[in-house]
């Protein structure tokens, strides 16, 4: 399963990473400004409760507590800022719901059978399909 898991981290991650940079156009604010109140809520609930544990803080940077879902709330409250860098607002949607649903098994360290894990596999070519990113040129 760590192949599976190493794949939604990095997948989660390059998407947080086209967040922050797309909506960090819009300043130092953007967190406050362009971020659904539910998911900030979600968020500082999150952050306290782990202030409130011995562990370490895992980040000073709110968008890495969130989840697959909330990444598709977030983009789809900002489609403007990413309809050229995203093919399809449907397509996403559907592929971060599905990713998120798969997210919650692997992190909670159930095993995928093998249809799951071909989802998958489907799903990260899917996003990379959407992600336009990537044909642009240098």
């Amino acid at each position: 399963m760590s192949d599976y898991y190493i794949a939604t981290y990095c997948l989660e991650n390059n998407i947080r990473r086209l967040i922050r940079e797309t909506l960090g156009r819009h300043g130092k604010n953007w967190w406050s400004e362009k971020v659904p109140p539910e998911i900030k809520d979600y968020v500082l609930e999150r952050q306290q409760a782990e202030r409130d544990t011995p562990m370490s803080i895992r980040s000073n940077e709110p968008l890495d507590y969130t989840t697959f879902g909330h990444l598709k709330v977030i983009l789809d409250a900002n489609w403007r800022d990413f309809q050229d860098k995203i093919r399809s607002r449907k397509a996403i949607g559907e592929i971060l719901a599905e990713l998120n649903e798969l997210r919650s098994v692997i992190a909670h360290s159930c095993d995928l059978n093998e249809r799951e894990k071909t989802r998958l596999q489907l799903r990260v070519k899917d996003w990379l399909d959407q992600d336009l990113r990537h044909l642009a040129t240098p």
